[in-house]
């Protein structure tokens, strides 16, 4: 799994997976960029950068 980590540039997950992640004190991939697709996320933390939406989808 570490030579695939240091392959990617993000991290994508889910808004399940997103809440399990946030149980760690630090992140996993802390040098990694993290975008979460989420329906139910409000909004977006120091954990994940960038929550991607139905709505944001929309936009892009």
């Amino acid at each position: 799994m570490t030579g695939f980590m240091n392959r990617i540039d993000a991290v994508c997950s889910d808004g399940k997976s997103y809440q399990l992640l946030k149980q760690y004190e630090e992140h996993p991939y802390p040098d990694k960029k993290k975008y979460v697709f989420s329906e139910t996320l409000p909004s977006i933390d120091s954990y994940a950068p960038e929550v991607i939406t139905p709505e944001r989808r929309a936009e892009r």
